[in-house]
């Protein structure tokens, strides 16, 4: 199966922003705005971290073994050990999801969401630093554990990540 896609082919930005737009329109309107938007943060957090935990489930296949897949479809092989490594790599990428979305709702919990326009994009900020800091360091490291196999050059390995067709990895 092919996981890499035409960038033409992979937008899914206008159905998300249709159904943000859905429900904020339906916030308005039932006066409950705020809670949709507070919320929302937790819910894709939640949402991300249960989709790559349930690609553990027996008889699956991890979601980073099949990005690795992906980035490989060019012929080149893939680490003997990688099985172990893929699957340990999904538990700490659905488990910062479930925390990332835990910490959101603490936010929202504790009031700070709507407060001002800093509060409200502390949250953002740091979901997008930690996730980042989690790409580039799992780079670095398997550059480091599988010299012989990985993509050295980061912007190559982020011009082929760029390129997967997530929705079919994660749907499998």
């Amino acid at each position: 199966m092919d996981l890499m896609v035409a960038p033409k082919q992979r937008s899914f930005a206008r159905p998300l922003l249709l159904l943000l737009a859905i429900l904020v329109l339906l916030g308005e309107i039932l006066g409950l705005a705020r809670p949709v938007l507070g919320l929302l943060p937790t819910a894709v957090q939640w949402s991300l971290g249960i989709l790559v935990a349930r690609t553990l489930l027996p008889g699956r296949i991890p979601v980073a073994r099949r990005i690795a897949e992906a980035l490989h479809s060019d012929g080149s092989a893939l680490p003997p050990d990688i099985d172990g490594y893929t699957r340990a790599l999904t538990q700490v990428w659905a488990a910062v999801f479930i925390a990332l979305g835990a910490i959101n709702l603490a936010w929202y919990v504790a009031g700070y969401l709507g407060r001002g326009w800093v509060e409200s994009w502390i949250p953002l900020l740091l979901d997008i630093s930690v996730v980042g800091m989690l790409i580039l360091g799992e780079f670095l490291y398997r550059r480091k554990r599988f010299a012989a196999y990985t993509i050295r050059s980061l912007p190559e390995f982020l011009r082929r990540l760029r390129h997967i067709d997530l929705r079919r990895i994660v749907a499998s």
